[in-house]
């Protein structure tokens, strides 16, 4: 039987509040001929398949229309027959809405709120309501609030309306309805809707609380009561806001140990979930693991990028503009689209989006972003990234001739007459390559600012010009990575030289450094090859790195075209730099070569070229062809009946060679080596020469292990003692 009651209550007050004007179908008014500005939110409005935030944003728009057809659009959507995705959407528009709301809507959305059979549909129509100040209204809130023959049910919905509207009077009748006298449900209703009200929290059900509050807040003027009821109100927004806060904090938590337990090959799908998720901190959350996977170099399946995209589109500017810097950093070509299209449509407008857009453009152009950029390269904020887009617009040949005279103009327009330009608009005007701007360019080259001088640097080392001019401050730390780079494209004769003799302090370049110089020396002459071998050599630059430089210089062994004198050089020097590195047997191939071109040679070349050549063939141990090559080096001329000179220095080394192999246990190998020296000799062989060979050929007599330098420390009849050290000429064993 109460049940009956209630809802005979319910029913007689929806028909008492409804308007008294004609219903309108919301879907029906799109055939309406509305205004266009009316007709498009609308639609978005009524399409359910929209983010909730959407349409309210629908909705808002309309209310921001002071127009006869947005004013029927609203007052339809709220009407008590439209679809509840509607009402919902359009009652969160007028809760946020700043603007003044006409007191005409209240009576639908009051019998919205009387239906209303969810906990969130009464809290959501509750703020909605609360934003009139129709007095037809609050009375009939107080009318029903304190009929104590209206259904209980019903009273509880007023009075807790009622709390929304924060007057002295509202606060006395609420405190009036905590009485004893009061069905529980009643009690308790006003005493939440006096919380809302009055923001003081703390005073739970507690009467006697409350009553000496209003003891004191009654005898305040109307400005002191609401100077009080804004500062609860921001106490208890506070409170919520820590309370919230918290909340955030462990539910991020909770996410974050969800994917970190996850396997690794489940935790695309989980990403893509909190970057969908309305709530707007697990999509930052999402984008913060989504980095962070990045950082770690972990795959992007499609599903996880077309999620990424998703947010491109995003109801909050901060995730929009992340996501499109991330998927930059992914290279991720659709969403470069995107971007680039809703660039082109003018649909996005907050400045940080904008920018971050141009950012991922430049990354990867587009052809529809290039009118935008144009456009937005006169704008001082996001001149930089519009800059940098149409550079690399240019690079992928996008402009047109006409788009390109544009860029020019406007890139010139924005230049300071007294200060320096942004680092971007330099390296759009280096893509444009203009004369006039280069002689521009050459003076920024030596700017203070290091972003300014870096931009011009690349800007001239990116074109045609000569590489003189950079390459004459290769010794700048700034300039010094552009010119190896260039110079390893296009360098020549003078930055050969100019770089060579600025060698990079750091370890990290010093192999981009080598490789330029060896793709210089297979550019340039001879003689420049071989002053930066002579220079490099002086410097101790490793030996690796000059044979490098010299093979890059010296024709392929299978050439027909006969040696210069200049890659004669080339070539012996490449030889002796071979022989130094311990690599004979290239060695030898390179002195093969050679063998049918000393007559070509100068007396020093000659000199070179046999010295080398038996070192190389005493470390293959060709011991035969080093003889050979030896009498040639030592032999007398034809004739001359002279004496070979018997302190050469290479003397030494075939001794040295004899007992390195006596030291590897080939005594046969190593009294051939001595017998043939002492042939070689003669009886002209020098004391010292004959007492080291007669030690050695004493101990391959001992058996290993024996002490054979006693007996032999007494210098043979006849010969002279062992010069000690410092004498200048090589010690004895």
């Amino acid at each position: 039987m109460i049940r009956f009651w209630m809802c005979l209550g319910t029913v007689w007050l929806v028909m008492a509040v409804s308007p008294a004007v004609a219903q309108e179908d919301p879907a029906a008014l799109l055939t309406a001929g509305l205004r266009d500005t009316v007709t498009a939110p609308l639609r978005q409005l009524l399409n359910a398949s929209l983010p909730a935030d959407e349409r309210r944003d629908a909705a808002a728009n309309l209310l921001s229309q002071d127009h006869r057809d947005a004013l029927r659009a609203i007052a339809a959507a709220v009407d008590v027959q439209a679809p509840d995705h509607v009402w919902r959407a359009t009652a969160s528009a007028i809760a946020l809405y700043p603007g003044r709301v006409r007191d005409e809507w209240w009576p639908a959305l009051l019998n919205r709120y009387t239906l209303a059979a969810s906990e969130d549909d009464l809290a959501l129509l509750a703020d909605a309501l609360g934003r009139f100040n129709d007095d037809k209204l609050q009375r009939r809130l107080r009318e029903t609030a304190e009929d104590a023959a209206e259904p209980v049910d019903a009273r509880v919905r007023m009075i807790r309306l009622w709390g929304y509207f924060r007057s002295k009077d509202t606060c006395e009748r609420l405190l009036r309805l905590t009485g004893a006298s009061q069905p529980p449900l009643v009690r308790s209703a006003a005493y939440q809707a006096l919380i809302n009200l009055t923001g003081m929290e703390t005073l739970n059900q507690d009467p006697a609380a409350w009553q000496t509050w209003w003891d004191e807040a009654r005898r305040l003027s109307d400005n002191d009561w609401l100077s009080h009821l804004l500062s609860n109100q921001a106490r208890q927004q506070t409170a919520m806001r820590l309370r919230m806060s918290e909340g955030e904090r462990r539910l991020l938590e909770s996410q974050q140990a969800i994917y970190r337990t996850t396997q690794p090959a489940d935790r695309p799908a989980v990403l893509a979930y909190m970057l969908r998720d309305p709530l707007p901190t697990l999509r930052q959350l999402g984008l913060d693991l989504a980095l962070q996977r990045l950082l770690d170099d972990q795959p992007f399946e499609e599903a996880l990028r077309v999620a990424l995209r998703e947010r491109l589109l995003d109801r909050q500017p901060e995730i929009r503009s992340r996501a499109a810097l991330l998927l930059r950093d992914l290279l991720d070509e659709p969403a470069s689209r995107i971007a680039a299209d809703r660039l082109a449509n003018h649909e996005e407008h907050v400045l940080e989006v904008i920018r971050a857009y141009l950012l991922l453009s430049a990354r990867l152009p587009q052809q529809p972003v290039v009118e935008p950029a144009l456009d937005l390269l006169d704008e001082p904020a996001l001149r930089p990234e519009a800059a940098a887009t149409l550079a690399a617009a240019m690079d992928s040949k996008m402009l047109d001739g006409k788009q390109i005279e544009r860029a020019v103009q406007l890139a010139r327009r924005g230049l300071p007459e007294n200060g320096l330009p942004l680092p971007q608009v330099i390296t759009l005007l280096g893509k444009i390559d203009a004369d006039e701007d280069f002689q521009r360019i050459a003076k920024w080259v030596d700017a203070d600012s290091q972003p300014v001088k870096l931009a011009a640097a690349s800007a001239w080392a990116e074109s045609a010009r000569p590489l003189k001019m950079l390459a004459d401050r290769a010794g700048d730390p700034t300039i010094q990575p552009i010119v190896i780079s260039a110079s390893e494209r296009r360098g020549g004769p003078d930055t050969l030289r100019a770089l060579s003799t600025h060698r990079p302090q750091q370890p990290e370049m010093l192999e981009a450094w080598r490789r330029a110089l060896v793709a210089m020396a297979g550019r340039v002459s001879a003689d420049h090859v071989l002053w930066t071998v002579d220079y490099l050599d002086a410097e101790h630059e490793d030996l690796a790195t000059l044979e490098r430089l010299l093979t890059a210089a010296v024709p392929a062994a299978d050439a027909t075209e006969p040696l210069t004198d200049a890659q004669i050089q080339l070539l012996l020097k490449r030889a002796e730099i071979r022989v130094r590195a311990l690599s004979p047997t290239p060695a030898l191939a390179d002195f093969d070569r050679l063998a049918s071109m000393v007559s070509r040679m100068s007396a020093g070349q000659v000199d070179r070229y046999r010295r080398n050549r038996i070192d190389a063939l005493l470390d293959v141990g060709d011991f035969a062809r080093a003889f050979d090559e030896a009498r040639r080096l030592l032999g007398p001329e034809a004739g001359s009946g002279t004496l070979p000179p018997t302190d050469d220095p290479i003397i030494d080394q075939f001794v040295e060679a004899a007992r390195l192999q006596a030291d590897q246990r080939k005594p046969d190998s190593a009294r051939d080596i001595m017998g043939q020296l002492r042939r070689l000799l003669g009886p002209s062989i020098k004391p010292e020469i004959a007492q080291r060979l007669r030690l050695l050929e004493f101990e391959l007599r001992q058996p290993p292990g024996e002490n054979t330098y006693q007996e032999l420390a007494a210098p043979a009849p006849g010969s002279v003692p062992s010069p000690g050290p410092g004498s200048g000429q090589p010690a004895q064993p």
